[in-house]
């Protein structure tokens, strides 16, 4: 009897390179898609965290006499030298994020998880028992709404248009003490314009030749993936200052007297 042996062919090689062109085509459709859903899933994060710090600011004026955080010199709500430690707050841990750590107890939310500087806030003191001074340092907070340089806080009921003025942003850093931006800023590391976005992280814009989008969070509490030259739109048309106009902004949505207290001079926005 004859028994007949089967024997099974393996794969060709033009078979073997049609399997593997499908593969690489598979994978050039899908690395697209997953590195968009990163970057979607990074941008919500990033959302949570500046709402959190919003909402951790909007506490702190409950307790503050309604009075909300400044960039920095956080022992006092004025700038005439009065009331000096009535806050409890002291240098060099007295700027806005140390503050708020204070409130939220967590450091993880001041880093955007986009943010790949690894950049962190008090690199610039190393004070003995000041450990909690480094911060990560991916946001910035909006200061161009306060009078008199920043040095004078503003209250929340101050805010005529809170649910359009820019309170927290996507920012860049020097590893540096510098954490804010302002419209009337002196200082070249907080300086802000409608040709000056320097400081501002655009780190959310899948066009990274000309990237123009960035998270920022409002004074109400929302959050929003913001585009560049639309934060520069007239909001309500002009606002008149000691009778000059002042064009409203959502970096600039109020303009309070200058100085608050009369020992500053003010100089054009």
């Amino acid at each position: 009897m004859e028994i007949a042996i089967m024997y099974r062919k393996g794969f060709t090689l033009i078979e073997l390179l049609v399997v593997i062109s499908i593969i690489a085509l598979l994978i050039a459709i899908l690395l697209p898609a997953l590195a968009s859903a990163r970057q979607t899933a990074q941008s919500i994060s990033c959302l949570s965290n500046q709402r959190q710090l919003t909402l951790a600011a909007i506490a702190f004026s409950v307790e503050h006499d309604d009075y909300l955080p400044k960039p920095w010199w956080n022992d006092t709500p004025r700038s005439d030298g009065s009331q000096i430690g009535s806050w409890p707050y002291r240098h060099p841990l007295w700027g806005w994020d140390y503050v708020l750590n204070d409130v939220v107890q967590n450091e993880d939310i001041f880093r955007c998880p986009s943010d790949n500087t690894e950049s962190i806030r008090g690199t610039w003191t190393t004070a003995p028992g000041q450990e909690a001074d480094d911060l990560p340092a991916s946001y910035r907070i909006n200061t161009s709404h306060n009078p008199d340089f920043g040095f004078a806080a503003i209250r929340v009921e101050q805010f005529s248009r809170a649910s359009s003025a820019i309170f927290f942003l996507d920012g860049l850093s020097q590893n540096d003490a510098l954490h804010h931006v302002a419209t009337w800023d002196p200082v070249a590391g907080g300086l802000l314009g409608p040709n000056t976005s320097q400081w501002i992280g655009f780190r959310h814009d899948s066009n990274t030749n000309n990237p123009s989008r960035f998270n920022v969070t409002y004074l109400d509490g929302h959050a929003a993936t913001a585009i560049w030259e639309d934060t520069w739109e007239a909001i309500d048309g002009d606002f008149i200052l000691s009778g000059t106009p002042q064009q409203v902004t959502a970096w600039r949505s109020e303009y309070l007297p200058w100085p608050e207290h009369g020992i500053r001079q003010n100089f054009s926005p």
